[in-house]
């Protein structure tokens, strides 16, 4: 069943037929019709994909030598940083670094992987756009939690006592020991030291998501692909810099599933 075609393309047919029906039928505004489609290019994409991994690997790749590319791919990535420092944007400097680093990957990957070296790549890939936001933002708020923890961090550090953590994280004090731990080492302001914990915590999520997916898959070409995953998806993205206790409790689970 796992190499039949019949399930993705059926799958592939029921989005696009649903999308469809909901259109015709007038069952949902537009708006979030449009939104919907996004359903259907990702049930084609699937389907694209699954396709292109039935056949051999091609014997004619050209080998990429492990070592040269994980350092082609960290300096792409410390030069994207880099860049984005000085211009104060992060659009062109990712807009070149990120397709050539994942476009190397991706040619690893079709051959036979170093998985050390492909996994150190896709951290500096996960790592430098997280950074390049990071410098960019001023005070990312994100969902305006940030606010609230930043507040709180600052009267834990000042009180020195767990009950002064408001709005009932006292309880729950896990993840402003945290940050107040790195604010206390490093001398960082709390806001600093939140974006900064949330960016180093949720790229150790690449090396564990490889762990997973081996786990899992029992292969170790899945476990890369499962580990890619967390550095093209939204949700790892955007709560690395968006960091706050729940988005911690997440790496925590994540952790104790392996």
């Amino acid at each position: 069943l796992r190499r039949s075609v019949s399930l993705p393309v059926a799958v592939a047919l029921l989005a696009a037929v649903g999308l469809l029906a909901a259109a015709v039928l007038d069952l949902v505004p537009r708006p979030t019709l449009l939104r919907a489609g996004f359903t259907v290019f990702g049930a084609v994409l699937a389907l694209g994909l699954f396709l292109a991994s039935r056949g051999e690997w091609p014997a004619d790749v050209p080998a990429v030598p492990p070592g040269n590319a994980a350092k082609l791919v960290v300096a792409l990535s410390a030069a994207g940083v880099l860049l984005t420092a000085a211009l104060d944007s992060r659009l062109l400097p990712f807009a070149i670094v990120l397709p050539l680093g994942f476009a190397l990957v991706a040619l690893q990957l079709r051959g036979d992987p170093s998985v050390p070296s492909v996994l150190t790549q896709l951290c500096a890939l996960f790592l430098a756009p997280r950074l390049g936001k990071y410098l960019t933002t001023g005070f990312y708020y994100g969902g305006t939690d940030t606010f609230a923890h930043v507040a709180a961090v600052d009267l834990l550090i000042e009180a020195r006592y767990t009950p002064a953590i408001p709005h009932g994280y006292d309880l729950y004090p896990v993840f402003h020991f945290l940050v107040g731990a790195v604010t206390h080492v490093t001398g960082l302001p709390a806001y600093d030291a939140l974006v900064l914990s949330g960016v180093a915590l949720f790229t150790l999520l690449v090396p564990l998501a490889y762990l997973l997916g081996t786990a899992v898959f029992g292969d170790a070409r899945m476990g890369l692909l499962t580990a890619l995953s967390v550095t093209v998806l939204e949700f790892f993205a955007y709560h690395a810099v968006y960091f706050y206790p729940q988005a911690l409790a997440v790496l925590l689970i994540l952790v104790a599933m392996y």
